[in-house]
């Protein structure tokens, strides 16, 4: 029985009995192991406890830097797109200002105009590629793949920023060269609107408003209010100013080196035959005359007698 049990002995603090207590050895070495199996699960769930909270502080760095690197594509993507945006504009600038004076562009070896059927802005279709769509934020850039996807793109437009910037630069450059000494065929360019408005009916062919049959507009429809100021677009001097059947109430204006403008449907005319103008003086004033659906301009240049779409020549 000695090996079997452990006998606790329990002193009073005044003079009484000491009392023996026999506990079981088993008894012992189970509560034993057990404070050893407590102490152990303690500290698997203290590690377990620092493991997780590390992790939750990594997830929040993690996802903290993530937001950032957003802020910071979509701050970089504007920036990009500003750049391109401006370039753009230049671009239809340059397509304008060559179309004015003819000047060939000397990477195509012609005059360069605007494209049939261009969208208007120089953008692409909506939606674009996923590659262009992730770097526009239309599509998480979560994992570390997409992100350097990104930045692989948003680095190849920008390598290709300084090339066309270079390229604008010296484009320019060669069209200035060739208006300066050449004022007095900018001021006979009519490249400026003649009158404030809405493009109501495009150059090109249409279903007449009338008839109901294709055919060829021959110039542009500016609705304005009636009586509205009609200006002269470039200097000339009219050759014709009266009626004229369709046109109703129309002025003609030569403004040399081949080109003229018409002036139809006016509600009167503020010239006659001979007069010279300067651009931005008044001719007319918009009106209902002839064969007209309502109050609007009706504007055409031509070039050696040939209709041309106007918004060739207007830099808007």
């Amino acid at each position: 029985m000695a090996n079997r049990f452990y006998t606790v002995m329990l002193v009073p603090e005044r003079s009484a009995a000491v009392r023996r207590v026999q506990v079981p050895k088993a008894v012992v070495l189970l509560v034993g192991l057990a404070l050893l199996g407590l102490v152990g699960l303690s500290t698997v769930a203290a590690v377990h406890y620092g493991f997780v909270v590390d992790q939750v502080f990594e997830n929040r760095v993690l996802k903290d830097e993530n937001a950032r690197l957003r802020a910071q594509f979509a701050t970089m993507e504007k920036r990009v797109g500003g750049v391109e945006e401006s370039l753009a504009q230049v671009r239809r600038m340059e397509q304008k200002l060559r179309s004015i004076t003819r000047l060939s562009d000397p990477r195509l070896g012609l005059a360069v105009g605007p494209v049939e059927g261009q969208v208007p802005g120089g953008q692409g279709p909506a939606g674009g590629t996923e590659e262009e769509r992730l770097l526009l934020g239309a599509l998480p850039a979560d994992t570390v793949e997409e992100q350097n996807l990104a930045l692989g793109i948003l680095d190849s437009r920008l390598d290709g920023l300084p090339d066309e910037a270079r390229r604008q630069t010296s484009t320019l450059r060669q069209l200035l060269g060739y208006y300066q000494g050449r004022e007095t065929l900018l001021r006979s360019t009519p490249s400026v609107y003649p009158a404030h408005g809405w493009i109501t009916s495009e150059f090109g062919v249409r279903d007449d408003p009338f008839t109901a049959e294709r055919m060829m507009h021959a110039g542009l429809d500016v609705a304005a209010r009636e009586g509205a100021p009609v200006m002269v677009p470039a200097d000339g001097v009219v050759t014709y100013s009266g009626q004229r059947g369709g046109y109703g109430n129309m002025v003609v204006v030569d403004h040399g080196f081949g080109y003229s403008t018409i002036f139809g449907h006016m509600s009167r005319m503020t010239v006659k035959a001979g007069d010279r103008l300067k651009r931005g003086q008044q001719v007319g004033a918009v009106g209902n005359t002839g064969r007209s659906t309502g109050p609007h301009l009706h504007y055409e240049v031509r070039v050696n007698g040939i209709p041309v779409n106007p918004r060739l020549f207007l830099l808007e």
